[in-house]
């Protein structure tokens, strides 16, 4: 298993050279290349070569060593939101859904309910009703688990990665497992959110390469 990443920085005039390494970050943890992931993460500190003892707030160290921790706790969130937007494509709902149709999802007016119906509307936009009624198809509480729990208190949470950066992610991830439909509706979430058309094409090209690794 390879563990050259110098491919990377053909992205960052595109990207940038966080953004590259995030969507790098998203999808080592979805193609689940453990060895990779920390090979990466120990890749990055080693080549920033900073002082991590440097307190001068105005100081190129420090600005260095913020750069870096800032970096860090992006990847380290990356794979945390990882764990909760990849695992139920939405082929898998359309599959299981045979014997009856859609059903209209039930609003429920909990603020928790509310904040993530919010969010994954500013994400899908005139396509969120039809979303939520597939996946409330599905199973009865999938709407409220994913509203609640992924929508409202992961993905808007944006104290570390923008709710862009968080649809990046996700775009990276979802390129990895290979789901068309999926993979669609989360191209189109980060257009809605202002990802340029020439950044998502680099974010796929990027996470296709890496998908290649063996």
């Amino acid at each position: 298993m390879s563990a050259n990443f110098d491919f990377i920085s053909k992205y960052y005039p595109t990207l940038g050279h966080e953004t590259a390494t995030l969507v790098a970050v998203s999808c080592f943890t979805a193609n689940n290349k453990p060895e990779l992931l920390s090979g990466l993460i120990n890749k990055i500190i080693e080549c920033q070569c900073v002082d991590m003892s440097a307190t001068e707030p105005n100081s190129t160290e420090y600005l260095k060593k913020t750069q870096l921790l800032t970096l860090i706790e992006k990847a380290r969130e990356t794979i945390f939101k990882n764990v909760f937007t990849v695992g139920l494509p939405l082929d898998t709902i359309d599959s299981s859904n045979t014997q009856s149709e859609p059903q209209t999802y039930f609003m429920e007016n909990s603020p928790r309910y509310n904040k993530g119906h919010d969010h994954f509307v500013r994400t899908y936009g005139r396509v969120s009703t039809k979303l939520l009624n597939r996946i409330d198809s599905f199973h009865p509480d999938l709407v409220y688990s994913i509203l609640e729990c992924v929508y409202s208190d992961i993905l808007s949470n944006d104290a570390i990665l923008s709710d862009s950066e968080s649809e990046i992610i996700t775009v990276a991830a979802i390129c990895i497992l290979d789901t068309p439909e999926q993979l669609f509706s989360h191209v189109r979430g980060a257009k809605r959110l202002g990802v340029a058309d020439t950044a998502i094409d680099a974010i796929l090209e990027l996470s296709r390469e890496i998908k290649n690794i063996s």
